[in-house]
């Protein structure tokens, strides 16, 4: 088996038909007989798409959520209530906030197909991220009326590691990015030639490996406790371009159990399991035997497997 990271956790995926279906038969074991076991999928603009499985045993609460109207539905959106923080943001609050941040990046970079990393500093001993995005504002108009297009982007600023009150930007974006006019106009906006600098880092990928997913873990990593603490409560965390996201649908499985779950949804997407578990990183095991997330790259992005057919939305 092969070693996989996730944002939190590691764990072992098969490289096997055998090794899959013993799996499989373990998760069965796990589960009992009255678990419901529900699907969410978030497809991506650029093709390809995230999926969960998870379980609820109370078929009650399951019978009211919201999206229990069909087969296959969208969740209303739903406005989480932030209240001002009292103080202190206690350390569980701060990481689950950090959690979603990178999961909300992590979806935008594949929503428009990142495909390379570039960062903006400046010379300054000290600035502000609502500095930063007022900067940034600037560039991409300036960069829009220079080059004649729209810059699509997912942007994070991040504090310096040895100077906290120094911050970065840094931007996923997708397609031929001119780096000499971006550098140009970032020198104008900074003050001059040699006020800052624009880097630009094309990220390579391995034969069936996906670019926007390693471009989406290499920007989340940037996603700090300092961007989530509570003297930034409500601040722009961060900022993406005209990019819109689709909602995630959800749908009731048939399945008992976990194994009998994940089988049902590789049928619903037409995903090929042998070509898929080629696919190194796309499959992750919750601790406990808890649930499933997977990852569906672009089918120009499979490395030449074949993985995956249309999928029903």
């Amino acid at each position: 088996m092969a070693s996989v990271a996730a944002p939190r956790f590691s764990h072992q995926v098969p490289e096997s038909i055998e090794e899959r279906d013993a799996l499989m038969r373990a998760w069965a074991g796990r589960c009992g007989p009255e678990v419901d076991y529900w699907l969410a999928v978030q497809p991506f603009a650029a093709g390809g798409f995230e999926a969960v499985i998870t379980h609820r045993e109370d078929e009650l609460s399951v019978a009211t959520l919201p999206w229990d109207i069909g087969p296959f539905s969208e969740v209303p959106a739903m406005k989480r209530l932030r209240s001002a923080p009292d103080g202190e943001r206690d350390e569980n609050s701060l990481e689950s906030s950090r959690r979603r941040t990178k999961r909300m990046i992590r979806w935008q970079c594949k929503n428009i197909g990142a495909d390379h990393l570039v960062t903006f500093t400046t010379r300054e001993l000290s600035n502000t991220p609502g500095k930063l995005w007022s900067m940034w504002q600037r560039l991409v108009k300036a960069y829009r009326q220079a080059t004649g297009d729209d810059l699509p982007y997912v942007a994070v600023p991040e504090p310096h590691p040895s100077n906290p009150d120094h911050w970065h930007l840094h931007v996923a974006t997708h397609g031929f990015f001119k780096l000499k006019i971006a550098r140009a106009l970032w020198w104008s906006i900074c003050g001059g030639r040699g006020t800052g600098n624009v880097q630009v880092e094309y990220i390579k990928v391995r034969q069936g490996g996906w670019v926007a997913a390693k471009v989406a873990s290499y920007i989340s990593k940037y996603v700090t406790k300092a961007l989530i603490s509570s003297e930034r409560f409500n601040k722009k965390r961060y900022s993406v371009a005209r990019s819109i996201l689709e909602k995630r649908h959800h749908v009731k499985l048939e399945a008992k159990t976990l194994g009998e779950a994940f089988s049902e949804a590789c049928r619903r997407f037409g995903i090929r399991i042998p070509g898929f578990l080629q696919l190194k990183g796309s499959l992750f095991i919750f601790p406990g035997d808890d649930g499933v997330w997977f990852q569906v790259p672009p089918s120009n992005q499979a490395g030449g497997f074949e993985v995956w057919d249309d999928p029903p939305f």
